[in-house]
């Protein structure tokens, strides 16, 4: 498969900043993420005109265009935290996962539907660290099943399923046949 220059070049800024991402402490990593949300959005304005556009469309006249621009940034912003947090999380171990408190409150939350024997849907919005509760989930052994949508660089696309692979989670592609795949399992 041939690849264009621009998924080379955004594949080899998203492999330097996980690196970067890993080998930081928390607080340093979180600074780096806030200072690449801010060069993508502030400088690059990538999506930033669609994020205002779909923020007028759900909230219409509520909020004026001011607190628009400043929700729009800030889910910007909490995305590239979400990011950080779940490449760092990538090489965590059981034992570092049961730090989190949600973790543990999570837990026992599943456990005491667990031992029913019945199956368990866990949905995760696309709030907070998304990405990290399913890497936990999985490093607590459960079987988590991810629906993702595909990227246009291939190399992310196929960079970032591996990722997720690696913690034990299954990726399966949004399509027409998810609902039966999910059903089958």
């Amino acid at each position: 498969m041939k690849y264009r220059v621009k998924h080379l070049v955004e594949y080899g800024i998203l492999r330097f900043s996980m690196g970067l991402l890993r080998l930081l402490p928390k607080p340093a990593a979180m600074m780096v993420a806030w200072l690449l949300a801010a060069f993508v959005h502030f400088i690059i304005r990538f999506r930033v005109r669609e994020a205002h556009r779909r923020l007028v469309e759900v909230f219409g006249t509520r909020y004026a265009p001011r607190e628009i621009r400043r929700i729009a940034w800030i889910s910007f912003r909490n995305f590239f935290f979400a990011a950080a947090d779940a490449i760092r999380a990538s090489d965590m171990t059981p034992e570092q996962a049961r730090i989190y408190p949600s973790y543990i409150e999570a837990m026992k939350a599943i456990d005491a539907v667990r031992h029913q024997k019945k199956g368990i849907i866990l949905a995760l919005p696309h709030m907070g660290s998304w990405e990290q509760s399913g890497i936990v989930s999985s490093l607590a052994g459960y079987p988590i099943l991810s629906i993702a949508g595909q990227q246009r660089n291939p190399l992310f696309d196929q960079y970032i399923n591996r990722l997720r692979a690696t913690s034990g989670s299954e990726v399966i592609l949004r399509g027409n046949s998810v609902l039966r795949i999910i059903l089958n399992r």
